[in-house]
């Protein structure tokens, strides 16, 4: 089923579709994401959204707490579908650096991110 996103492009906003129930599922647990809220699960989402762009695919995020080095950030690449259930978060793994990011796009094509939350304030935990 198509999810519904919006995103700003120049000085309007539009609405798009993104289709993904005809598309490959890559769980990432199984590249052994924890979603405890205490394990390092950045190489476990990266390998994820690599072999999802590698088939046009979509990583599937179940619930829970997941953390991020957002030092590193996961690089979205093109191809790849980030689909995060209703109760999975993404947090930044505390750090002290002035500048980070959980999400990096960049010269990518065919990408999105649908549901869950994306918390990038690396103090509050």
């Amino acid at each position: 089923m198509p999810f519904p996103i919006s995103f700003a492009n120049s000085a309007s906003l539009d609405s798009c579709q993104i289709e993904t129930y005809s598309k490959p599922v890559i769980n990432a647990r199984k590249w052994s994401a924890a979603g405890d809220g205490v394990a390092d699960d950045t190489a476990a989402f990266q390998r994820s959204i690599d072999q999802a762009s590698a088939i046009g695919g979509v990583v599937y995020i179940h619930d829970g707490t997941y953390l991020v080095d957002a030092v590193k950030g996961l690089w979205l690449k093109s191809n790849a579908i980030l689909n995060l259930s209703t109760g999975a978060t993404i947090k930044a793994a505390k750090n002290s650096k002035a500048t980070f990011g959980i999400l990096r796009i960049d010269k990518v094509t065919n990408v999105g991110v649908i549901g869950g939350v994306v918390l990038g304030e690396r103090y509050a935990h």
